[in-house]
């Protein structure tokens, strides 16, 4: 509370409104200890051990369906999540067409007559269904919360439309996981948006977290490859990925490929893993029953992706491509190593360092001495910018001189060589070049022009480096007068 304190004071002496004039939302995220790490890891809840975040995110409007109901007759005003269920079965099944897109945007935002009654058929249409599927769903409720309506339409969708489509509710504060979903896979995801206790329609849950999301694993993720190992929606015999998968058992089958080892219970997971050479790829350990990937001529062991399921000592079997029994990978630590020993998480190995050039300018002064810049002054005195002509005593007088920039690079910074005048011997900087430049606005000259020109093509234009340009207070009036030169 005192860094709250801290924050709203300084907002206060900026004319700022107060930061406790709003509700203020604290998210607090604690790590898991090592052995409860482990213990999430077996469950495969989070494959790295770690609980999801609970993030702060606005939420783009365009990616909402919405739900237009306040004005149509009653019952129908007050059945915003019948609506949005039934708007987004529309939107799943509908046509990739220009016409069918503007139907569907004159159903969901027409105030006409023709679009209030469409609303409200879809409305009624689901209410008059579900009595005939033995659901009682209430026409007039007080709230209808996701708790006891929203299982109430999964259940009279699973009935109707067998394995088609699955409910999942998000809320706001940005929560990353669902506040509801349902039981089984379907092969359309209905996900829905409460706010402020109205429903809407997501158009797209991967543009909702700015990046690729996985309903089953109720998580976003960036490389869909990293994904597709460690996703619970995987068959981890046949490689399949979604709906369908994993592969259901069927009673009364058992089969064993000679080729990986592996026993199928379903006839179509044994023809599906034979079809995309998975055999190939993936492999079981008949002595400690592990499914580790095999790679020809390698000398190392491999990650596993399922457990054991034999207690035998330690043994290493050569003809597996470097396989070991009982030796997984670990993320925590990422090591191979018995799953019965402990582990820590290893330090971070920094990154190569990549060569830059920095410039630091300032369009308002430059300090220059006259006793300890004795060329520079005597440089102004030639060109006649000195006022005074003789030159004082005092070391701590200084001549304020406007348009200065500062150049440097990452390895001079390191070998303290910035502070000379010039570069030296320095490639990045530039051969014997001087640090400190200036520009002067004599002779109806522009120093910002000058400085641009500089910057773009007076430093060479064939470096390969990066050059970062920093000003000093830039955001008052300088950028916005060099963002105007190069516009």
């Amino acid at each position: 509370m005192e860094q709250f304190d801290a924050v709203d004071q300084s907002g206060k002496r900026m004319g700022r409104p107060s930061l406790y004039s709003q509700p203020i939302h604290i998210e607090i995220v604690m790590g898991p200890s090592h052995d409860e790490a482990l213990e999430l890891i077996k469950k495969g809840e989070g494959g790295m051990g770690r609980r999801s975040r609970e993030i702060q995110q606005g939420v783009d409007l365009n990616n909402l369906i919405p739900v237009h109901n306040e004005n149509l007759n009653p019952p129908a005003n007050i059945h915003c999540l019948l609506l949005a269920v039934q708007l987004k079965i529309l939107y799943v099944n509908l046509e990739k067409t220009n016409v069918e897109k503007k139907k569907f945007h004159r159903l969901i935002n027409g105030q006409n007559k023709r679009a209030k009654i469409e609303r409200t058929l879809l409305i009624k249409e689901m209410l008059q269904q579900m009595p005939r599927y033995g659901i009682r769903y209430p026409t007039y409720a007080p709230q209808y919360t996701v708790e006891e309506h929203v299982p109430l339409i999964q259940r009279f969708l699973d009935l109707r439309f067998p394995g088609k489509y699955r409910i999942s509710v998000f809320g706001e504060q940005g929560r990353i996981r669902p506040i509801w979903k349902g039981a089984e896979r379907a092969e359309h995801e209905i996900a829905l948006y409460l706010k402020g206790e109205h429903y809407y329609g997501i158009r797209n849950l991967n543009a909702l977290f700015g990046s690729y999301y996985c309903i089953d694993c109720e998580a976003p993720y960036t490389q869909k490859y990293a994904h597709r190992n460690k996703c619970i929606a995987k068959c981890p015999r046949c490689c399949g990925i979604g709906y369908g998968f994993p592969c259901k058992v069927i009673e009364g089958y058992s089969k064993k490929c000679l080729q990986c080892a592996n026993t199928f219970k379903n006839p179509d997971c044994f023809k599906r893993h034979t079809e995309k050479g998975i055999c190939k790829i993936y492999k079981r350990c008949e002595k400690c029953g592990h499914i580790y990937r095999s790679k020809k001529d390698s000398a190392v062991t491999q990650k596993s992706d399922s457990e054991s399921t034999d207690d035998s000592e330690l043994t290493a079997d050569t003809n597996n491509n470097g396989h070991i029994c009982f030796i997984h990978y670990c993320n925590l630590c990422r090591s191979f190593h018995k799953r019965e020993e402990r582990c820590y998480v290893q330090p971070l190995i920094p990154k190569k360092e990549h060569e830059y050039l920095l410039i630091v300018f300032d369009f308002e002064c430059e300090l220059i001495s006259p006793t300890r810049n004795k060329q520079e002054w005597q440089h102004l005195q030639n060109n006649a910018l000195m006022p005074l002509n003789a030159i004082p005593d005092d070391e701590n007088y200084q001549v304020h001189h406007v348009n200065c920039a500062l150049l440097m690079c990452s390895r001079c910074i390191r070998n303290d060589n910035w502070k000379n005048e010039k570069t030296g011997r320095c490639k990045t900087c530039g051969m014997d070049m001087p640090r400190m430049r200036t520009w002067t606005a004599a002779d109806f000259l522009n120093p910002l022009r000058e400085f641009l020109e500089w910057l773009i093509n007076g430093l060479g234009n064939e470096r390969s480096w990066k050059t970062y340009a920093i000003s000093h207070y830039g955001g008052f009036l300088l950028l916005y007068t060099l963002f105007s030169l190069l516009i």
